[in-house]
Order: structure tokens, then C-alpha cells, then sequence
């Protein structure tokens, strides 16, 4: 009879995966493991040694491999352009234009043709592919022979003005969520000693403005932040390359590192006592 045994699972301690134990692993390395990778391992490693949070990619949202990297990979650092001869939107090499080695081949082999503008009559020569027609000698050509025929779109009326704001504020990418494109990780510790782990910072103080007074939360006529949002970005250690010195706190307020906490709660007490 064929005996079937359950592989045993652990829950990641950084990103909260099920990893099963590998075969090649012993079971005294396995009671000791906490983390589904080597990704997640480097980051126990690394807030365990008290040293600040490691910085995510602003691509795809990944822990970087190496404090001083940007990006997690040659992918992520690779921006999306458009291919100059099928058009598809791609990652592409900074300098080139194509996509691949079959459009820089079609490209090439295109043959130049000899064109009048439709707006100013002057000759041009233009290589036909997929995306442009070839009909102006350059984009003013062609916006003033839109212009003069009433083709230039009319602006939008204030119900699809007002429609495109809200469809903005419902969208999990440029809405008021943790979702949002420009939201980063924020580790705070209060004036009485509380742990917020957060993920978008306005998303915080519009939820807890019971923790800042109305003057902290009031924005300025700018509309560039409100002071309680100045004062935590400045504790941020992701600013302080930008900065002549580091900010250590702000009305109380300062950044999580593994350690401070439990020094200042020790402090706290012994002092009460």
C-alpha cells in the first residue's frame, strides 16, 4: 500500500505566501526558515539589523535586491515606448526605435518616397509604414490644416468634464486609495508610542484626523499639502539624500526602525517608575 504524505507549508514572514518545504532541504533548516525566498529573506535580514525599511521598485512594487539600486531588474528600469514600425508599446532600449529585429529589418528594406504636403506644398521624404499616413511634412502642417477646417476636436462640456473627474476618483490607480499609483510605504511611531504601517500617507490623515489638530489638516491656498503631510514626508529616511541634514521627528512623530520602539518604551517606564 502506497503510503501518501502531506508536504508540510509555512506562511512567509514578509509577504504572507504558503511555500511547501523543498525535498533537498533538513528538517533542522526547515523548523528555522521563515521566508519563502531569498528576496524575502534579504529584507528579515535587513530590518532585523535596525537599518531603515529597503526601498520598493516604482515600477512593479518589488523590494529592490541592493539599498543604493532604483528599480528590481533591467525590465522594470527599461521604460515602455512605442514601436516606430507596428506600433506596439513596448519595453525598448533607450536610442533605439523598434521593438524587435523583424520591424528594423521591414524598416530598412522600406523604400523612401518622394511626397507633397497637402498644407504648404513643399516636397518631403517620407518612408510608409503602419502608423502614419504621410499626408503634412511636419505636425504644424498638419494642426494648421486641421485648424482652418474645423476639424480641431471641441473642448469637453462640463458633464464629461465632471464624468472624467469622478471616473478619476473611483479608479483604484488615480483614486484616494492604497492602490495609488503615487502611494509608497510609511512606517510611523506617534507621540504615544503607536505603530502605523500605512501605504498612501493622505489616505492616513483623512481616516485618523483624530491623532492631528484642524490646523495640521488645514491646506494651504497653494494646495501643495497640508502641514501634518510636509512634517511626516520630511522624517521620511527615503528624502534625506535631498536634504543639507536629516530630520529626526516632527511634533512628536518619527520614523519605525526595528529597535527605537522597544528602547523608548523601556525609557517610558522606567522613568513613570
Amino acid at each position: 500500500m502506497i503510503e501518501i504524505r502531506q508536504i508540510p507549508t509555512k506562511t512567509c514572514a514578509i509577504c504572507g505566501k504558503l511555500f511547501s518545504k523543498p525535498p533537498n532541504i533538513y528538517s533542522r533548516a526547515w523548523a528555522k526558515r521563515k521566508t519563502c525566498g531569498i528576496d524575502c529573506s534579504c529584507i528579515l535580514r535587513w530590518n532585523n539589523r535596525g537599518r531603515k525599511p529597503k526601498p520598493l521598485c516604482p515600477t512593479c512594487g518589488k523590494p529592490v535586491p541592493k539599498p543604493k539600486m532604483k528599480y528590481c531588474s533591467f525590465a522594470c528600469r527599461t521604460p515602455r515606448r512605442t514601436c516606430a514600425w507596428c506600433g506596439k508599446v513596448g519595453r525598448i532600449t533607450a536610442g533605439h526605435k523598434f521593438c524587435c529585429w523583424d520591424c528594423a529589418v521591414n524598416a530598412s528594406k522600406t523604400p523612401v518616397e518622394i511626397r507633397i504636403c497637402e498644407y504648404c506644398g513643399k516636397r518631403f521624404e517620407y518612408k510608409p509604414n503602419p502608423i502614419t499616413k504621410g499626408r503634412f511634412c511636419s505636425c504644424s502642417c498638419g494642426a494648421n490644416y486641421n485648424q482652418e477646417r474645423g476639424i480641431v476636436p471641441s473642448p469637453l462640456t462640463e458633464k464629461q468634464t465632471a464624468a472624467r473627474i469622478a471616473g478619476m476618483r473611483r479608479s483604484p490607480i488615480s483614486g484616494p486609495f492604497a492602490t495609488h499609483h503615487s502611494a509608497k510605504d510609511w512606517f510611523l511611531i506617534s507621540p504615544t508610542l503607536q505603530t502605523f504601517q500605512i501605504r498612501n500617507l493622505k489616505l492616513f490623515l483623512r481616516n485618523r484626523a483624530d491623532l492631528f489638530s484642524d490646523k495640521e489638516l488645514q491646506l494651504p491656498p497653494s494646495g501643495n499639502g497640508s502641514r501634518a503631510y510636509n512634517g511626516l514626508a520630511s522624517i521620511a529616511p527615503l528624502q534625506e539624500g535631498s536634504r543639507k541634514r536629516a530630520v529626526n521627528g516632527w511634533h512628536g512623530w518619527r520614523w519605525w526602525l526595528e529597535g527605537e520602539l522597544r528602547w523608548q518604551r523601556a525609557f517610558i517606564k522606567a522613568t513613570n517608575d
